[in-house]
């Protein structure tokens, strides 16, 4: 709703192109539509891990498998929150200003762009592309992101986040983006690890 109002504003229809109101409107509803078929697949394929059986064991002696290689840390498809940065990506470039980092970005958006954009984004949360998972952070099923073993990773956890706080504060929009650049470049890397060193 905001992606499609804010268009209506900045990219109103002039009866030049072939994307009216009604068809920008059907494609946030195949967006949300397909925000429910990810959610769905979500839970059934969280009710069959539990019914599975459990997997043997390793064999003693055998080296633990870092967890940017296995595959049962993998999402499947773009994670909803992630697909939502990506759609409010426009809405973001509108904003941005001459003064900031991301000006070379100020491009002109129509209704044509923003369409494939929407129908994309929709498709890739139902995809079945492996992304990276924030769970491959964590090294011990009963660690925490925010409780650190050592002194010197809790420090750079501060540090890190206090810095992110301070960005957040001054450039939200331009924090926003690099977050949104940092995933979609980590999408071809999480393809190679899963298909070439997956386990």
């Amino acid at each position: 709703m905001i992606v499609f109002f804010w268009a209506g504003h900045r990219l109103p229809s002039d009866g030049s192109g072939w994307i009216t109101d009604e068809l920008l409107w059907g494609s946030g509803l195949i967006y949300a539509c397909c925000c429910c078929l990810r959610l769905a697949r979500f839970n059934l394929r969280d009710r069959k891990l539990l019914t599975k059986l459990p997997e043997p064991p390793e064999p003693p002696g055998s080296p633990p498998v870092h967890n940017l290689f296995q595959r049962k840390l993998y999402f499947e498809g773009l994670p909803a929150p992630v697909a939502a940065c990506y759609l409010l990506v426009p809405v973001m470039i509108d904003s941005i200003t001459n003064e900031s980092w991301f000006h070379f970005l100020k491009f002109g958006f129509n209704r044509e762009r923003l369409f494939l954009v929407m129908l994309f984004v929709a498709f890739a949360m139902v995809s079945s592309v492996p992304t990276l998972s924030s769970k491959m952070l964590k090294q011990n099923p009963t660690d925490t992101h925010l409780r650190s073993r050592s002194t010197f990773s809790q420090a750079v956890k501060i540090l890190f986040t206090s810095v992110a706080l301070v960005e957040f504060l001054n450039h939200p929009i331009e924090m926003l983006l690099v977050m949104n650049l940092s995933h979609m470049l980590s999408v071809p890397i999480g393809l190679v690890l899963y298909y070439k060193w997956g386990q």
